[in-house]
Order: C-alpha cells, then structure tokens, then sequence
C-alpha cells in the first residue's frame, strides 16, 4: 500500500500548528499591524503639515482623483511599507519571542518524528540535505508564512499603506477569522 501510514498524526500536527497559530501567532500579527497603523498615521499627520505636504495638497486639489500622499507613500519611512515588510515585521516578532521559538521548535520536532516514521531517518536527512537545512524547520516556517498570508487574505489586506487608516472609515471592520467564542488555552505549550 502506497498511501500516507501515519496521516492523523499529519492531521493532529496540522490541528496543532493552526490552534497555535490562532491563539498565540494571530495576536502578533494584530499588535504589529496596531503598531504599523498608528506610525503611518503620525507620519501621514506630520507629513500632511509640512511645507511638502502643504504643496503636495493644494497641487493634488487642482487634479481630480488626485492623492496628496502619493510621495509619502513612496518615500516615507512607514506609509511605503509593503504586505512584505508587514510580514516581515511580523516574524521579526516572533523570533524575538523566546517561548514562541521554544514551542515552534517543538512542534518542529514533533513534525519530524511523524516524517521520519513515514519515510525513514535516511531518507528524511537527504531531503534535509538537499534542502540545505532542516526539513522540519522549513516546514514550520513554511507553514506559518501560509497561515499569515491566509489570514491577510481573509482580512482583506489592504495593498497600499494609506488604505490601512483610511479603509476603517469607508467600511466596517472584518469578521474575525475564528468564532469569538473559542478560547485559547493559557498555557504557552502546544
């Protein structure tokens, strides 16, 4: 039989690896992307008092469709972040996090038991190798950029900078990905 041997405990990892994520990555993504929406606001306040912005307005108010922080957004230190720099900022985050590596690198291990259950020590060290490091950590790095860019998707990521203060004006704020009533569990451990 060619099948996967070992699949619900590939089941119980993917199970794992979301709740953790939703209970512990989730709140990073939303504290940074707090942080990024309040620098972008100071520095589009900043921005719209300064002589440039002054003159970028007034030039931008002769031109319909005009945007008087289109240099800002190309040019300012937090109004030209990227999704990119946004997810960036975010693992920054997390790698920062001392408990979050810890229970990552568990979860990495746990992984690479089921694997190597399935296709062997052998064969799992020459995929690694072939990979140029741990297949298990590329894995759960893998993974947990998957998961970020899923829930960008699902909260309707904006694409430019100046929509992450303007959108909560022209439209209610999205449903949160997971039900309100699911709770996640206090202790750090997966």
């Amino acid at each position: 039989m060619d099948g996967i041997k070992h699949s619900r405990q590939f089941a119980e990892m993917e199970r794992l690896v979301s709740d953790y994520f939703h209970c512990h990555l989730a709140p990073v993504m939303s504290k940074t992307q707090a942080y990024l929406t309040k620098k972008q606001g100071e520095e589009m306040r900043e921005y719209s008092t300064s002589l440039g912005g002054i003159l970028s307005a007034m030039a931008s108010a002769a031109q319909p469709m005009g945007d008087p922080y289109q240099v800002l957004k190309v040019t300012g230190e937090w109004n030209s972040k990227t999704t990119e720099d946004y997810i960036g900022m975010c693992k920054a985050e997390i790698t920062g996090s001392k408990e979050i590596q810890q229970d990552l690198a568990y979860m990495a291990g746990q992984w690479r038991d089921t694997v190597v259950q399935e296709i062997g020590r052998k064969r799992y060290d020459e995929l690694s190798e072939q990979l140029g490091g741990d297949l298990a950590y590329a894995y759960m790095d893998y993974r947990v950029e998957e998961l970020m860019i899923d829930r960008l998707v699902k909260e309707r990521m904006p694409k430019s900078s100046a929509d992450y203060i303007i959108r909560p004006f022209r439209q209610p704020p999205p449903s949160p990905a997971r039900p309100p009533n699911r709770a996640c569990s206090d202790s750090r451990r997966p």
